[in-house]
């Protein structure tokens, strides 16, 4: 660049103003004139810093690397600035040099702004994504990248290590007795005597709930069990107080020791959950420990025994459709039947069960689409078989759809062969997909949803918020319904995190023109924070209980 000092003044106080800093130093690099801005940063005045070498005035550090300084002629984006008084500040800088009327470089000048406000924003964010903002500890996804590290120092290394999952026993009590103020202060006095007992190299996390993870890392058996004696003991030991209550808090702990590296992340995850159930059924207040390999057995034999059961019942007929209303919050549509269909089972001791427990079961034999499709045929039976009068009040029969069947291409000829055989308008059938099932086969999903929503079925996101997704893929998938996960809606009365992810979460909807719908609406005062915010629909034992699906179309 080219210039004289007045052009320099000028172009120093319109940059001050902005925010930006100069220092000019002659061709030696002394300092001639520093700006006010640039004054402010670094703690010296014009007159004290003039004929000062540059890299004592503007002194810089590598990140990182305190004592490294850095010449303010070398390139880089970004440093941190030394001030005079010892203050530090994240800086973005250039240098230019300034040429006389031949050619000849007269004078340097280096621009420089703070960026400490950016950077702590974007560490900020950084930390939301990785971090469960109540406790401060590792979310689950970040949990399973340090299980994944552990897996990785173990294959490289032979380090082994043990993988702990601890779940509370007393904090439902807690919760129902004295509400979720308690029981969000309970789960933060627990994560902060779990921080006292891991070591510096272990990983901490909170799981969801009342459940946390712990990975110790590069540690023996002996080692292992002394860390785990040590929580279990501190927390056996541990009262709550809240108000004129006290509470004795206690907990079940699986660990899970890995000194060889085969398995995968899930496998461990998996392992460690079923060592915790095992201390639970112990009588709770227990500790499981047990090899992955023992685990692994256990579970896949479990497993293998609800597949068969399974199987059973589908034969035998003891498997039957309920449903659950969705109400309308913000239009009244009269009498209209609007549910979701939900499958139930009969369990080993003869009563019926919801699908979660053998849903597990069925995705892992790769039999969730046999079960889907069974649902769809089964349901529209059950609508075909209705009196012209209740099919006229049906206004949406929402039925979920696995991962797996994402997966098949023949379902889509499946459900227009169906909806043909049963002479059901494709616009009264809702297909429901967990927003992780649409994320994880995002091209499938948007491929599917394409196609039968060009005959007019209607498509819902379940679940949604669960998974921590971006929002930006609700652009490319045309659904109607955002099902706001339960977990928020819950505590939407006692906590104002979980009241600004469902206000986030519906204004998206409004934006994309996209209707929400509130699950698990478990209490008046869930309903009236949903109404007060301006969700679209509720579903919830608060709204309506889950009831038999001819039951609910008969109005019985």
């Amino acid at each position: 660049m080219t210039g004289d000092g007045r052009d320099l003044e000028l172009l120093a106080t319109l940059l001050s103003r902005l925010g930006v800093g100069l220092i000019r130093t002659d061709s030696h690099g002394l300092v001639e004139s520093v700006s006010p801005f640039a004054e402010k940063l670094t703690g010296w005045h014009e007159s004290e810093a003039r004929g000062q070498r540059i890299e004592k005035i503007f002194q810089l550090t590598q990140e990182g690397g305190d004592h490294e300084r850095v010449s303010a002629g070398e390139a880089m984006e970004e440093a941190t600035l030394v001030a005079r008084g010892g203050q530090r500040f994240s800086v973005a800088h250039a240098l230019a040099p300034v040429h006389d009327a031949d050619g000849r470089i007269s004078s340097l000048v280096i621009a420089f702004h703070d960026v400490s406000q950016r950077k702590l924003a974007d560490l900020q964010l950084a930390r939301q994504s990785t971090h469960d903002p109540l406790t401060g500890l590792l979310n689950r996804e970040a949990f399973a990248g340090c299980v994944e590290s552990a897996l990785k120092a173990l294959r490289t290394g032979r380090q082994p290590f043990g993988l702990c999952q601890i779940d509370l026993d007393q904090f439902k009590l807690v919760n129902n007795t004295c509400g979720h103020a308690a029981g969000d202060t309970l789960l933060q006095w627990v994560a902060a005597l779990l921080r006292e007992e891991a070591r510096d190299k272990d990983a901490l996390a909170r799981l969801g709930g009342d459940v946390f993870g712990l990975v110790l890392g590069a540690v023996q058996i002996d080692e292992a069990r002394r860390i785990v004696d040590g929580i279990f003991d501190r927390l056996q030991h541990f009262q709550f107080t809240w108000a004129d209550k006290t509470f004795t808090v206690g907990a079940s702990i699986g660990l899970v020791m890995m000194e060889a590296g085969e398995a995968t992340v899930a496998d461990i995850l998996r392992a460690a959950d079923h060592a915790c159930t095992l201390a639970k059924q112990g009588g709770r207040n227990q500790i499981h420990i047990s090899a992955l390999e023992d685990e692994e057995m256990t579970v896949r034999r479990e497993d293998e025994e609800w597949v068969a059961h399974i199987r059973k019942n589908f034969q035998e007929g003891n498997v039957t459709l309920f449903a659950q209303p969705i109400l309308p919050l913000t239009q009244n549509q009269g009498s209209s039947l609007h549910f979701e269909v939900l499958l139930r089972m009969t369990g080993h001791d003869g009563l019926l069960r919801s699908a979660g427990r053998f849903i597990k079961a069925t995705e892992r034999f790769g039999l969730m689409a046999s079960v889907d499709r069974w649902v769809i045929r089964r349901t529209l039976e059950v609508l075909r078989d209705q009196p012209r009068e209740v099919l006229d009040r049906l206004r949406l029969c929402s039925v979920n759809l696995s991962g797996g069947s994402l997966h098949d291409r023949t379902l889509l000829e499946f459900v227009q062969q169906q909806l043909a055989t049963a002479r059901i308008p494709p616009n009264r059938l809702c297909f429901e997909i967990t927003e992780t099932a649409a994320v994880d086969n995002f091209e499938q999903a948007r491929w599917f949803i394409g196609e039968l929503s060009a005959i007019g079925c209607r498509f819902a996101i379940d679940d949604f918020g669960s998974g921590l997704a971006s929002y930006g893929y609700l652009r490319d998938l045309p659904v109607d319904f955002l099902k706001i996960a339960g977990d928020f809606v819950e505590n939407i009365a006692s906590s104002d995190l979980d009241r600004a992810l469902v206000e986030s979460i519906n204004q998206i909807g409004k934006v994309l023109g996209i209707a929400t719908v509130a699950e698990s609406v478990s209490s008046q005062a869930a309903l009236e924070g949903v109404l007060t915010i301006g969700v679209d629909y509720a579903q919830g034992n608060w709204v309506g209980p889950p009831r038999p699906l001819a039951d609910l179309l008969s109005g019985t």
